[in-house]
């Protein structure tokens, strides 16, 4: 993350109603880390790791709505993301299925010691 918020972010807002390569190509880059989140989501269900019925366009933009706020968290909490990270995990839980131990959602840690532990 850049010093005052995400580029991406930034740029979007100010470019995405113009015309020009510049703002086809920020709006490009937006579109593609949107399906990225979407097929991160797919992945997810195929796996077993949240319930099949979630929706992964719906997901996707929620997750990356998440993501900004944890921008916003950023600059107004004076660089402390624990409010996002929270909000993050908790959609994480709501998602999950039962095949991911609830205690995975306690904390970043808990979460990356529970994707490290799934690997091996």
């Amino acid at each position: 993350m850049l010093r005052g918020g995400y580029f991406f972010t930034g740029a979007f807002w100010e470019r995405a109603q113009q015309d020009g390569a510049i703002a086809r190509r920020i709006r490009q880059s937006i579109e593609e880390w949107l399906t990225a989140l979407r097929r991160a989501v797919d992945g997810a269900r195929r796996r077993g790791e949240i319930r099949r019925e979630v929706d992964a366009e719906r997901t996707a933009l929620e997750l990356n709505s998440l993501l900004i706020g944890a921008q916003w968290s950023y600059l107004l909490a004076d660089e402390d993301h624990s409010k996002a990270r929270i909000a993050i995990l908790a959609k994480l839980g709501a998602l999950a299925t039962e095949d991911i131990p609830a205690k995975s959602f306690d904390s970043v840690r808990d979460w990356k010691r529970y994707l490290e532990d799934r690997h091996e």
